[in-house]
């Protein structure tokens, strides 16, 4: 809440108990319930969470028909992954993009920095190679996933 009604030990330990962001508060107090504490900025970045980290899910904010792992899948997905989120972009192309399945695969999965890791625009590591998940030149492709974290990310993957 930012409606400057907080209790007076919350302004005196203010370094403890106000923060610069919806999203610092819900990371700082509300881990084990970030994403309800996040609700009201949709655009929030999702907890990492075994059950949606680096899952496939269908894309809709775009009109491309593909399915993305980068780990910005609106809430409403991160909450239900069964009904939402796949093993492979293969499944998610297959379930949600039949219609356009070659078309949602995309890029060759053969190509040269194929089965590499590197951090996408939302700040995970993915794995390149997929079809949706190719590196631009300007990044830096690790081997492994560890690699790409301990460089790349203030996380441990």
């Amino acid at each position: 809440v930012n409606d400057g009604l907080q209790p007076m030990y919350m302004d005196l330990g203010a370094v403890h108990w106000m923060h610069d962001s919806l999203m610092e508060c819900c990371a700082t107090n509300y881990e084990w319930n970030y994403e309800e504490c996040i609700g009201s900025e949709p655009n929030a970045p999702v907890v990492i969470n075994p059950d949606t980290y680096n899952k496939w899910f269908p894309d809709w904010l775009n009109n491309d028909h593909t399915c993305k792992n980068d780990n910005s899948q609106p809430p409403y997905m991160s909450k239900n992954p069964s009904n939402w989120m796949y093993d492979t972009q293969k499944e998610c192309c297959k379930e949600r993009y039949g219609y356009k399945y070659n078309e949602c695969v995309g890029a060759d999965p053969n190509g040269p920095n194929s089965g590499k890791w590197f951090r996408a625009n939302s700040g995970a590591c993915v794995q390149s190679g997929d079809g949706t998940n190719t590196i631009d030149q300007w990044k830096t492709p690790y081997d492994t996933e560890k690699q790409c974290c301990k460089a790349e990310t203030a996380i441990t993957c």
